[in-house]
């Protein structure tokens, strides 16, 4: 949906959480969860750039396995997520028909996670699913 920089002084953290949960932020009306993606993923905790993290805010009726304890497992309403990143490099829109099976050479810590891939101006893009 959109991609923004957060400041570390929006987020505020919630207690019980899972450690991957970084906390809530408001932001143009809505409050949401913002989630540390590596952390979700399997690998490290992310490191904030200075004091803010990139951040990929996200529309969904599905919770991301293992965060079913910021919502109800499933929903006919909307939850808004934000995914905290390393950093957003672009954006692209993926027609079904450009995706392929994953290579088999993905870090094994990702694997579950790569539904395909797509290649775009010369670069392999894993598309995930969370």
């Amino acid at each position: 949906e959109e991609v923004q920089c957060i400041d570390l002084s929006r987020i505020t953290p919630m207690p019980n959480m899972p450690q991957e949960v970084l906390g809530l932020i408001q932001l143009k009306g809505y409050v949401f969860w913002l989630v540390d993606l590596a952390q979700l993923l399997g690998f490290p905790p992310l490191r904030n750039r200075g004091d803010r993290y990139e951040m990929v805010m996200l529309k969904t009726k599905r919770i991301p396995l293992g965060l079913e304890s910021i919502a109800p497992a499933s929903s006919e309403e909307n939850l808004f997520l934000g995914f905290a990143v390393q950093q957003v490099r672009g954006t692209v829109r993926v027609r079904p028909e450009e995706i392929v099976p994953p290579d088999t050479n993905i870090d094994p810590t990702l694997q579950p996670h790569v539904q395909g891939q797509i290649l775009k101006n010369g670069e392999t893009i894993s598309l995930l699913n969370i």
